[in-house]
This record gives structure tokens, sequence and C-alpha cells, in this order.
């Protein structure tokens, strides 16, 4: 009766741990959801100083600070504001805008490498592609959709193994 007891037990078991593990796209989205978070709790804060950069093709950045760190990067073409950054220690909130307004990139870039994920976006606000980062490098399954918002490729990465080692804010 041992025997065949001991057996059922370690299988049942290792049934019972597969189920409770986190496939990689929620633990990217669980560490997305609060990395953005504590970035964005600073968005808020009012700036003690500024600086204006004018670029030689005419756009215009300009960072806020406060007690002399960087909070928020804002950059502009004219009327147009094309990009917007978040910033909390290394940790940085990265969107890109159309001329209407509508996000058409967000990510998550932690010591100027993008972790997490990436996500673009057409102007009419459908989702363009889409995956998970770690490192810069591709992780995990990658999504494109097409002008309607279907899905018109998949691409598995591999490597889900990094997102348990996601740097922590």
């Amino acid at each position: 009766m041992k025997r065949i007891l001991f057996p059922f037990v370690v299988t049942m078991l290792l049934l019972v741990g597969n189920c409770t593990k986190k496939d990689p796209e929620t633990i990217a989205s669980d560490w997305y959801v609060r990395t953005k978070h504590e970035i964005m709790k600073y968005a808020d804060l009012h700036s003690d100083s500024s600086v204006m950069t004018i670029r030689d093709d005419g756009f215009a950045t300009t960072d806020a600070y406060v007690n002399g760190r960087i909070f928020i990067r804002t950059t502009r073409d004219g009327m147009h504001t094309r990009a917007r950054s978040y910033f909390s220690g290394d940790f940085e909130l990265r969107q890109e805008l159309c001329d209407n307004g509508e996000l058409s990139f967000e990510g998550v870039v932690y010591n100027s490498t993008f972790y997490g994920w990436s996500t673009w976006r057409r102007c009419n606000g459908q989702l363009e592609e889409r995956g998970i980062r770690f490192n810069n490098v591709r992780v995990g399954v990658w999504r494109k959709y097409d002008e309607d918002g279907n899905l018109v490729e998949q691409t598995d990465y591999q490597r889900q193994e990094k997102l348990d080692s996601l740097p922590v804010i």
C-alpha cells in the first residue's frame, strides 16, 4: 500500500504546484501594473525647477525636477506633445503620442533598457503590437494586429524564465 500511495501523493503535489503557477503574461501584467502605479505616484508633484532644451530638429524637451530629481519629461513638436516620461529613481514610464493625443506607445524603462509590456497603438486607438521585454530582449509571445484590431501574427520568443527576475521599484 505504501508503494502505491507515495507515487500518488508526489503526482498530486506536482499537479497542484503546476496549477497554482502563474503564466508569463500574468506575471508581466502584475509587475507592469505595480511598477506603473509606483512611478505615477509622483506624476502630480509640483516642480521646483525645470529645464527646457530646444533641439535642432525643432523639438522642445522640458524636464521638471523636485529636489534635484527629474520626475517628468515632456517632448513637444510645435503645438503637439509627442512624448511624456514619468520617473521614479531608475524607473521611467515612457509614453509616445499621436497628433490627436492618443497614446501610440507605452513601456517601462529601467536603467535605460525596456522591461515588461511594450504596447504600440495606431492613432485611432487600435492595438498594433504588444509583447514583453526583458533588458530590451523580446520574451514570450508577441502579437501584431491589423488596422481593425484583428490578430495577424503571433511569435513566441520563449525565455519566459527571465520574468522571475524583473527589477523591483
